[in-house]
């Protein structure tokens, strides 16, 4: 079944709205007033399925924005909370990633990251994409 990212976007809305705290983790677009947040969206999931196992390949993005009125602007601060959320998601060698929702993460790593800075009439915003790939078996 293709629909394990749903369940962990889930997890990971939940795991890092405390630890990053007064900044807001979004599962949508936040309306525009919001000027620090995170947004956490399913990219794509693919099903690896075999004769002994429902096996699944998934991606998830990860936007940290600020935004800045005027000409002002740096990446310091969405760096910083990217960081965070790289230390808060990645296991260590030796951990177990668990089960969320009967689905057992087996694989879990953040593949690629690239920043943006973009200009609008209003100021700048600066944007780091953190692209996260997960293996799952449906159990």
């Amino acid at each position: 079944m293709i629909n394990s990212g749903t369940q962990i976007k889930t997890a990971l809305v939940s795991l890092l709205k405390p630890l990053i705290a007064p900044v807001k983790v979004w599962s949508m677009m936040p309306p525009d007033a919001v000027l620090k947040y995170v947004l956490i969206q399913d990219l794509s999931e693919t099903a690896l399925d075999e004769k002994r196992a429902f096996l699944n390949e998934g991606f998830i993005s990860i936007a940290v924005v600020e935004k800045f009125l005027g000409r002002d602007g740096d990446f310091d601060q969405v760096n910083n909370l990217a960081n965070t959320i790289i230390q808060a998601v990645t296991p260590d060698r030796l951990s177990t990633f668990g089960n969320v929702g009967g689905i057992n993460i087996f694989s879990l790593r953040f593949e690629s990251n690239s920043e943006t800075m973009f200009e609008t009439d209003s100021g700048r915003i600066a944007v780091k994409n953190l692209r996260l790939k997960y293996f799952v078996q449906s159990t």
